[in-house]
């Protein structure tokens, strides 16, 4: 996929769209969630309380940063009880 018989652009492209590809996903993933809550809530039973998809796909979603502790405070709790 480089030199000669490939081309150093395209090569370097590649990594680029699978960071794309990947990130396409979590949208997909969110709303997947919140869609079996409002089922869950609509049932009569209590909403899920797992992690979020989002959590742990980067440095600063990892599940003990502080960004991801003030946007899911009920993280905190679960790692508490761990």
């Amino acid at each position: 996929m480089g030199g000669t018989h490939g081309c150093t652009h395209l090569r370097e492209l590649l990594g680029q769209m699978a960071t794309v590809a990947y990130q396409t996903l979590y949208p997909i993933r969110a709303a997947r969630e919140r869609e079996e809550a409002a089922r869950r809530i609509a049932a009569g039973e209590a909403p899920p309380r797992k992690r979020p998809a989002l959590v742990g796909t980067c440095i600063a979603y990892a599940p003990d940063s502080p960004v991801t502790l003030a946007r899911w405070p009920h993280l905190k709790e679960q790692q508490a009880a761990e």
